[in-house]
């Protein structure tokens, strides 16, 4: 007895969601697609992000400072050659 209103009740169940998704079916399908191009949207705008990052040029903020370290690169380099002939000269002088 209790076996059989336990599978009546089950099939009572069973019809009323049947039923439901008959009469409702854009409510499931709505907010599973919402969800969906919500997710999509996170998605595109991170690989965005990730592009963009990629693109960067870690080195960008110093690009004001290149042409002043190129030039105090170059006095160094003079200044070094012309201590190295002014050694030159006191060796020959000394000798």
């Amino acid at each position: 007895m209790r076996l059989v209103l336990f599978i009546n009740l089950l099939n009572a169940i069973f019809v009323a969601i049947i039923l439901y998704n008959l009469l409702y079916p854009n409510l499931v399908r709505e907010g599973l697609t919402s969800n969906q191009e919500k997710i999509q949207n996170k998605i595109k705008e991170l690989e965005k992000d990730i592009k963009s990052v990629k693109s960067l040029n870690p080195l960008a903020p110093c690009a004001s400072i290149y042409p002043i370290v190129e030039d105090n690169t170059d006095k160094i380099n003079s200044m070094k050659s012309t201590i190295n002939d002014l050694k030159a000269n006191c060796q020959r002088q000394n000798s």
